[in-house]
């Protein structure tokens, strides 16, 4: 159901600003940095008794907010609308608010909706000014603007939002935020310390950066064993160290690719509550991973 955030000025009611979230798509596109999407929107503009002139909306700018669980609303992205909007005495113009965001603006709404509609509190501010006759011309010159503010709730249906994501052509690109405790206890710490140089060499890039962000990964994973050992259940046996050390880069991913199949094959066989979006999220990441290295 559209929602209306009001403009009142003075006390007095001059239109509304309408958010629209009934429609079957969202306009959307791809940029260098991410994306942009545009939320629909209507400015009514509506004359009063007193107020029977030219009258102009401009300047809509607003905050972008998503809610996770009980916490306080976290803001998820900045809308805009350069535009202006001009009554006499009443007018009602279709626009948008443009989003412009990066694609870790996007996980974090893709982690915060958790497979749910999109649900969004918007905080939008605006200018109002009247336009007054200057000159023998006639030609309207704008009085001093007045800012206006309010709230809406928008929810666009999970339909709604896969099919955008599809547009951006996002859904091939799974971006994730995995959240990691910022001071893990001892001995758990050292973990942490592996994990941090080898982001920092990720960072780094290049052959040297890739192969300083492996090193590190294998020293976390050591530090990690050395904390509580593999359990890999009945049946399994290791692999001598001559058999070991005999496979190659493109077995070792057969292998890892191999065990991921065998969680996956737990999916059919149990209950849906056994499973949360960690899992989820883990199965994805790596197939996205595996698939990515793989190349086909």
């Amino acid at each position: 159901m559209p929602q209306g955030i009001d403009i009142t000025v003075n006390r007095t009611h001059r239109g509304t600003i309408e958010i629209n979230d009934e429609f079957d798509r969202l306009m959307c596109n791809r940029t260098a940095e991410g994306f942009y999407i545009g939320l629909p929107a209507k400015v009514n503009l509506r004359a009063t008794t007193e107020h029977v002139g030219w009258h102009m909306v401009r300047n809509l700018r607003g905050e972008l907010y998503m809610r996770h669980r009980t916490d306080s609303p976290i803001e998820v992205g900045l809308v805009q609308n350069p535009g202006f909007y001009i009554g006499t005495p009443e007018c009602s113009t279709a626009t948008s608010l443009v989003w412009i965001g990066s694609p870790q603006s996007l996980a974090l709404v893709e982690k915060l909706r958790d497979g749910r509609s999109a649900d969004f509190q918007l905080w939008l501010h605006g200018e109002w000014c009247a336009l007054v006759e200057y000159g023998a011309s006639s030609s309207r010159i704008p009085t001093e603007p007045t800012a206006f503010h309010g709230c809406a709730e928008i929810s666009y249906p999970i339909e709604v939002w896969t099919y955008m994501l599809r547009e951006l052509h996002m859904a091939e690109n799974v971006f994730v935020e995995i959240p990691l405790s910022i001071a893990p206890p001892s001995p758990w710490d050292e973990v942490w310390q592996a994990l941090i140089e080898a982001r920092d060499a990720f960072e780094r890039g290049g052959s040297t950066g890739w192969k300083g962000c492996v090193t590190a990964v294998r020293l976390a994973l050591e530090r990690w064993q050395g904390i509580e050992k593999e359990d890999m259940g009945p049946g399994w046996t290791s692999p001598s160290r001559n058999d070991r050390s005999q496979r190659t880069k493109r077995q070792r991913l057969d292998n890892l690719r191999w065990h991921l199949l065998q969680i996956a094959h737990l999916g059919a066989h149990s209950a849906a509550q056994d499973w949360s979006r960690d899992d989820a999220l883990l199965l994805l990441s790596t197939l996205s991973s595996l698939l990515a290295e793989r190349k086909p």
